[in-house]
């Protein structure tokens, strides 16, 4: 069945790539309601259920994780620290996310990560450095696509200082 495919990956939360097939035009297909089976690579993937009265013009199917994209998210030592200057804590952070594409063709991925983000007027975040990636400013959340070559890797960096009451607990990773 022809489909886009198209990796995801939040590596804050599970450092491995999950694939999607969109598949437009579906209704051109006839498919029927019902459990369909799934196969990508030659290989069995598992079953799903087709309910086609509710679904959207792209049908979405999750293929699960795909081994042969490793992802890695490692806090950068080197431009992390923590301050202390006045009734004040800084905390600098910086990641470094890789993604190393292993099989023999390219893949699309998109990654996720975020920035914190603070209602509160004593709490700031500054200094944030995201290259590449897309900003959803009310959320903090980044996004980053890419097209990554057979064999090849793609790395991407995130940084950012907050500033806050050291009397105050924070948990920024």
């Amino acid at each position: 069945m022809p489909a886009i495919y198209e990796y995801r990956t939040v590596p804050k939360l599970d450092q491995a790539a999950y694939l999607t097939a969109k598949i437009t035009n579906w209704q051109e297909l006839n498919l029927l309601d019902g459990e369909a089976s799934l196969f990508f690579e030659g290989a069995f993937l598992g079953k799903t259920i087709f309910d086609l009265k509710h679904a959207p013009d792209t049908l979405s199917l999750s293929l699960g994780k795909d081994l042969n994209i490793v992802v890695s998210r490692e806090k950068l030592k080197t431009f992390s620290s923590k301050k202390f200057l006045g009734n004040e804590r800084i905390e600098s952070l910086a990641f470094e996310i890789t993604v190393r594409n292993n099989k023999a063709q390219h893949i699309d991925i998109v990654v996720e990560d975020q920035i914190p983000i603070s209602s509160l007027k004593e709490i700031s975040v500054r200094d944030t450095e995201y290259p590449g990636a897309v900003l959803d400013e009310e959320k903090g959340k980044l996004i980053w696509k890419y097209s990554i070559s057979a064999r090849q890797t793609q790395k991407m960096q995130l940084k950012y200082r907050v500033e806050f009451p050291k009397n105050r607990r924070m948990a920024l990773e």
